[in-house]
């Protein structure tokens, strides 16, 4: 069987043949990696930089060279902007050139779009996968240290040139108790397993959206629940409006298999956190005042103390890159954890006004591309700005522009489904039923 194209008759692709282009399994190793590699960073500035911001960005030049990206000419004006006050301010007032650099580098997807129905649900895919063998292996930490004493975390023995620094790579549940959090050995520090946990599972409850059987939903859901209790860290509440709406999408319109998988998630959160000692330090923390955690540190004094001083002092630039980690030294007394400063509170600090107006422009623009579900982009939106740094973050940022570097409805004209231009020995042409029968989440849903 053939069909004609513009390169003449070709054999015509069966549905299943798209899931064999490369291209696909580029976007879930890309996804995974954003999880495995999260810890490994490069020596830099006397420091260490987190390794998957540069792969990213190397991954980007090729990928803008094959013609499988392209620019997005207002987003690149405001990211000229941005970058150019920041660059006045270590000029003039001699702040961190290297944090400027940093920032560059990590939001450098920002700038691109990929023609593809397949990207961002693949690579979502990828995070879920990632995220869930942290989990999976963050339950095995937090059940060796209370049968053992011992906590499982060979990460650490890594030299420390090559290991990110200034997270809180874990600690105990309760001072002096031996019980320390979960850190699924892949994150940086348990809060992050804890929202990323509540991120993938956001996507893995969407209805239509990841292409994987019930089964394996179920699997996937219940991994990343737990994980995000053996955590016994509450970052992931800030997501938990998203997790609720796609919950109720999926009860309210989803297919009786997808119901199914939910209601047996949700059973199996319930024996946890109501049977389980994880479950119950879970809930304790998430019950404690503000003045009585770490919660204040993360997410109301960067708020209610920092950000007013700078843009009291200057308040259309801020004060400059890196300046807010020198403040959390001098002011948080040695507190460097890069949780304790926020997105929006570092970016309003380090860049003002204009920063802060930049980065909502950039929400915009990356909503109005509807590369997702909105629950699964209100998930990566919070993540990105509340409750951790993800302004100079070698995962969130990258994570969350990754996933929106998809746009709705392309994949038409001259370029093939992937967004690669066709030519001589690349990929087949894509037919309109192979498409529509593994194609993006709006054709289930409109189906």
């Amino acid at each position: 069987m053939t069909e004609t194209t513009e390169r003449g008759l070709v054999p015509a692709q069966t549905p299943e043949a798209t899931v064999r282009d490369p291209g696909i399994g580029v976007a879930i190793f890309a996804g995974v990696a954003c999880i495995a590699l999260q810890r490994l960073g490069i020596p830099l500035a006397g420091g260490v930089a987190p390794i998957f911001p540069f792969l990213v960005a190397a991954g980007l030049v090729f990928a803008f060279i094959k013609g499988a990206l392209r620019l997005e000419p207002m987003v690149v004006v405001g990211y000229v902007v941005v970058l150019f006050t920041g660059a006045l301010m270590c000029v003039g007032k001699g702040a961190s050139a290297t944090s400027l650099l940093l920032v560059a580098l990590i939001w450098l997807p920002s700038l691109f779009t990929v023609r593809s129905h397949w990207w961002t649900e693949r690579f979502t895919l990828g995070l879920c996968i990632g995220t869930a063998a942290g989990a999976a292996l963050g339950i095995v930490q937090s059940i060796a240290n209370l049968a053992v004493g011992v906590f499982v975390d060979p990460i650490a023995s890594l030299p420390k040139q090559i290991l990110v620094q200034g997270f809180n790579t874990t600690y105990e549940v309760v001072f002096g108790s031996g019980w320390l959090k979960a850190n699924g050995m892949l994150f940086l520090e348990p809060s992050m397993l804890s929202l990323f946990c509540v991120v993938a599972l956001t996507a893995v409850v969407e209805p239509g959206y990841l292409k994987i059987g019930g089964s394996r939903r179920i699997v996937l859901g219940v991994l990343l629940a737990a994980g995000a209790i053996a955590s016994v860290a509450i970052s992931g509440l800030v997501v938990l409006p998203a997790l609720v709406w796609a919950l109720g999408r999926t009860l309210y319109r989803g297919r009786a298999r997808s119901r199914l998988s939910v209601l047996v998630s949700l059973l199996g959160i319930a024996v946890l956190v109501v049977g389980t000692r994880w479950g119950q330090a879970f809930v304790l923390r998430a019950s404690a005042g503000w003045d009585q955690s770490s919660n204040s540190m993360r997410l109301v004094k960067p708020f209610t103390e920092m950000l007013p001083t700078a843009l009291t002092e200057s308040p259309w630039i801020g004060l400059g890159p890196g300046s807010l980690h020198r403040a959390t030294l001098v002011d948080y007394s040695g507190w460097e954890s890069e949780v304790a400063t926020p997105t929006l509170a570092k970016l309003g600090y380090e860049y003002g006004l204009v920063g802060l107006a930049a980065l909502l422009l950039l929400l915009l623009a990356l909503v109005g591309r509807r590369p997702a579900p909105g629950s699964v982009i209100a998930a990566f939106i919070v993540a990105l700005t509340i409750p951790i740094d993800g302004l100079a973050s070698g995962i969130v940022a990258p994570a969350a522009l990754l996933m929106m570097m998809g746009r709705s409805g392309s994949g038409s004209g001259s370029t093939g489904e992937l967004g690669l231009k066709r030519r001589r020995g690349d990929f087949p042409h894509l037919r309109r039923d192979a498409v529509l029968r593994y194609g993006s989440w709006e054709q289930d849903r409109a189906g």
